[in-house]
C-alpha cells in the first residue's frame, strides 16, 4: 500500500518539472541564440591560392618588378556569372575573376524577405575594398563606379563557434 502515495508524488513531483521545463529551455535559448550573419562570402580553394600567391608576391617582389600591395584578405576584381537561389533558399551572386575560371566567389544571404541582390546584374564588375559598416570590420563590395552593392561582415573568431569564410 505503501507504494500507491510514492508513485503518485513522484508523478506529481515530474509533472511539476516538466510544467516549467519549457519556460527554462525557452529562456536559455534566447541566451545562447546565436543569428547568422546577414551576408557571407564563400570563396573557391583556387581564389584563396590565387590571393595567396599575389599576397606573397606584394611581400617579395621579383627583382626588376614594382612592388604591389599586398590584399590583405580582400578577393581581386571579379565579374558577376549569375544571381540566383541556391537549394537552401537562400539568394546568392556568383563571382568568377575574369581570366581565371578557378577563381570563384559567392556573395550568399540567409532565407529572408525581399531580394537583396537587386543592386547586383550579370557581367557587372565588382571590387572589394575593406570598410567598415555600423561598427563592425569587413569587405564593402563595390561597382565598378565604386558605388557600394554590400557590406559583407568580418566572421567572429573561429573560437566563437565561428569558422571564417574569407
Amino acid at each position: 500500500m505503501r507504494t500507491l502515495p510514492c508513485t503518485a508524488a513522484a508523478l506529481a513531483l515530474a509533472l511539476g518539472l516538466l510544467a516549467t521545463a519549457p519556460a527554462d529551455a525557452r529562456r536559455v535559448y534566447h541566451i545562447m541564440e546565436n543569428t547568422p550573419e546577414p551576408v557571407r562570402l564563400d570563396v573557391s580553394p583556387g581564389l584563396v591560392a590565387s590571393m595567396a600567391a599575389a599576397d606573397e608576391a606584394a611581400r617579395n617582389p621579383p627583382p626588376g618588378q614594382a612592388p604591389t600591395a599586398p590584399s590583405n584578405g580582400a578577393p581581386p576584381p571579379m565579374q558577376v556569372v549569375s544571381i540566383g537561389t541556391n537549394v537552401d533558399g537562400e539568394r546568392e551572386v556568383l563571382l568568377q575573376q575574369p581570366g581565371q575560371p578557378g577563381n570563384t566567389a559567392a556573395v550568399r544571404w540567409p532565407n529572408q524577405a525581399g531580394d537583396p541582390s537587386v543592386l547586383f546584374h550579370v557581367g557587372q564588375q565588382v571590387q572589394f575594398d575593406h570598410t567598415p559598416s555600423e561598427g563592425r570590420k569587413g569587405l564593402m563590395a563595390r561597382d565598378a563606379q565604386g558605388r557600394p552593392l554590400t557590406h559583407i561582415p568580418e566572421p567572429a573568431p573561429a573560437s566563437q563557434g565561428w569558422t571564417p569564410q574569407y
